[in-house]
């Protein structure tokens, strides 16, 4: 994303558009954020699911814990819903 400012920035170049840099940079930054919303879903849920299934660590765990992972998990979700409903150009 960084590297797609700078582009649009200085460059002058729009993303995406026909320039192999510009396309490059937006299918990169598809990738990768796409990959990174979902892992760190499933990772959230596992840690959920471990925390509420595993006794040792149930008995660790207060309830602010769980409000943490709940807290980290809603935008995760509803960003990763909100991108698939809305992106069109993949």
């Amino acid at each position: 994303m960084f590297l797609g400012s700078i582009t649009i920035a200085y460059a002058h170049i729009p993303i995406p558009s026909s320039n192999p840099w510009a396309l490059f940079l937006f299918y990169v930054t598809l990738v990768i954020g796409g990959l990174g919303d979902l892992l760190a879903t499933a990772g959230g849920l596992g840690l959920l699911i471990r925390r509420l299934i595993n006794p040792v660590l149930r008995d660790y765990t207060t309830w602010p814990d769980y409000l943490n992972l709940i807290l980290v998990l809603l935008p995760l979700i509803s960003g990763l819903v909100a991108w698939i409903m809305t992106h069109t150009s993949i």
